[in-house]
């Protein structure tokens, strides 16, 4: 059993705080924006350049908090945030979606592409291997915010925290490890094989539906152990992994084995 007692402000400069929940969403775009520059100026994919990566980088932040909140605003935590509106504008005290934030940065990605002939498979195969990193992370982030956390349990790892009554699985460490471990997963598949796309007649996109199905199958599973509502049998946050693990597979059969392409 521990009891959790983690101060989630890492530094106050005077009526500003600076949160490690805040600083590893600002890690995590600084990283993409990084990358997203590096393979602009290296010229790797067509039609993309240093300006056109900056601007993505800008739609692609508003596309993230915007989906990330709205979804955890509407969906996963409506009661509390309908009785506390202000709270919705409060980012920085946590309650952003990742699956809100990717679904949305998925749509507005696409877009930015297709307006600018650029090809979006292969700008989001290596967008997602840091996302992937970043998102372990930002569950750490969670665990030290003390939010996001399991259901009532007696195992030893068994975490209290503050204005949580029992003892509760510590969710936030589960999905951290599974993320990260899938970071390592596809960083090692696209290394090796995925990024090889003319050689081994890979298909853009490969990645990110690898991490999508992955992402899914974890958190599925990890969504037994969270304190959720439960709608026809499944937690609610179910429902939409559901749907992205069949449409990874979809994806995934109908690129490999419909149009017998291998990998």
């Amino acid at each position: 059993m521990f009891y959790h007692n983690i101060n989630p402000v890492l530094l106050r400069l005077g009526p500003f705080s600076i949160r490690y929940y805040g600083l590893t969403y600002a890690l995590g775009f600084l990283l993409v924006f990084y990358i997203l520059r590096k393979t602009a100026s290296e010229k790797r994919i067509k039609n993309f350049n240093v300006e056109k990566s900056e601007a993505l980088v800008l739609w692609l932040i508003l596309s993230v908090i915007i989906g990330a909140r709205l979804t955890t605003v509407l969906i996963f935590n409506h009661g509390f945030y309908f009785s506390n509106p202000l709270e919705i504008l409060k980012i920085w005290h946590g309650g952003l979606s990742f699956l809100g934030g990717f679904i949305s940065a998925l749509i507005v990605g696409n877009w930015y592409c297709r307006k600018n002939n650029i090809n979006f498979g292969k700008l989001a195969d290596i967008v997602i291997i840091p996302v992937s990193l970043i998102l372990g992370l930002g569950r750490i982030a969670n665990f030290i915010n003390a939010e996001l956390y399991g259901i009532k349990t007696a195992v030893k790892w068994c975490v209290v925290f503050p204005n949580a009554a029992g003892c509760r699985h510590p969710t936030q460490l589960y999905e951290a490890f599974a993320y990260i471990l899938i970071f390592f997963i596809i960083f090692f598949l696209y290394r090796r094989y995925l990024k090889d796309y003319k050689k081994r007649k890979i298909v853009p996109g490969t990645t990110l539906w690898i991490f999508g199905l992955l992402y899914g199958i974890s958190r599925f599973i990890i969504c037994f152990w969270k304190e959720q509502a439960v709608f026809l049998g499944l937690k609610e946050g179910q429902w939409f992994l559901l749907f992205l693990i069949i449409f990874s597979i979809g994806w995934l059969v109908r690129n490999y084995i419909v149009k017998n392409k291998p990998l």
